[in-house]
């Protein structure tokens, strides 16, 4: 007998912030096939095309089907479009997960070091990292926190990143994941 997803679980939805990224990808064609419907945040259009794309072909046709996928950008954050999108959601069903994929570092061919990086360079980072990370989160995070055990997942697509071998330019990277890591934390303890 084939698995079928029940009414409830075509409820729950998945915020993937990063979907571009392999890792915010693959995280969330794993929630489609367990029949999450998915919300794809990223900042260029085109890529989230593209993360779309490799979703609907990798799932079968009545998974997909199935599902209800949203593409957000966050390129020119609109929040009054981010909260019509919660508030549409909430009138049929739950934000379960949010999954953060994207961890902005400058490419490592680069190699500069700190002093060297201009403020364009600083300004992305911070600028996916920091403040387009906590203004999403602050809007989802409200939703889910009406929600029993909804969870909050923070991955890298570094597999071989350590903290204490740093490359020049990491250590705006590292403290950008640390903000991350303390907000959600704060975040937690004052919204239990």
């Amino acid at each position: 007998m084939k698995h079928q997803m029940n009414d409830l679980k075509k409820q729950d939805y998945a915020v993937i912030y990063g979907a571009t990224n392999k890792g915010g990808t693959t995280f969330a064609v794993y929630l489609a096939r367990k029949g999450y419907n998915i919300i794809l945040i990223d900042t260029e259009k085109d890529k989230l095309e593209k993360a779309y794309v490799t979703i609907k072909e990798s799932l079968h046709e009545n998974e997909f089907k199935a599902l209800e996928i949203i593409k957000m950008n966050t390129d020119t954050f609109e929040e009054i479009s981010f909260l019509n999108t919660v508030k549409n959601i909430e009138t049929k069903g739950r934000i379960k997960f949010f999954i953060n994929a994207k961890n902005v570092r400058l490419a490592r061919k680069s190699q500069k070091k700190f002093e060297m990086i201009n403020h364009q360079e600083i300004y992305q980072i911070i600028l996916e990292n920091v403040e387009n990370f906590s203004s999403v989160f602050n809007i989802f995070a409200k939703s889910m926190m009406k929600v029993e055990n909804a969870g909050f997942i923070n991955i890298s697509i570094n597999k071989n990143d350590d903290e204490n071998e740093l490359i020049n330019y990491d250590i705006l990277y590292y403290s950008s994941l640390r903000f991350i890591h303390s907000f959600v934390r704060a975040f937690r303890k004052t919204h239990p």
